[in-house]
């Protein structure tokens, strides 16, 4: 970790077009808020599987947030769903809010 923070200034400035706007970098990430569908145990013989009702329906609400570890800054935006699209408002938004500075957002690599 301590090699990628001492070297990342660096590596960035090699693949950066030339800008005259300030740099700054941004760490993203997102979190689930909602009911989650509850199983409870159900006690069957070995080898069969447990019969019950399940609650599949639920609502959730999506939190994108980025922070600016340097300034302390942060950016955050809900949305009812979690797919390409509002990934891409959420980053349109931050954009516009942002456009008097080059933003470098690093993901988490969330799947």
């Amino acid at each position: 970790m301590e090699q990628f923070r001492d070297t990342l200034a660096t590596r960035l400035l090699k693949v950066l077009p030339p800008t005259t706007l300030p740099i700054k970098v941004w760490w993203q990430d997102e979190s689930r808020f909602g009911l989650h569908t509850i199983s409870r145990r159900r006690l069957t013989l070995t080898g069969i599987k447990p019969v019950g009702l399940r609650q599949h329906c639920f609502q959730a609400l999506y939190l994108f947030g980025i922070v600016a570890p340097a300034t302390g800054e942060t950016y955050f935006e809900a949305a009812l769903k979690f797919n390409c699209a509002s990934f891409q408002r959420f980053l349109d938004a931050f954009a516009s809010d942002h456009a008097d500075t080059f933003n470098i957002i690093v993901l988490d690599n969330s799947k």
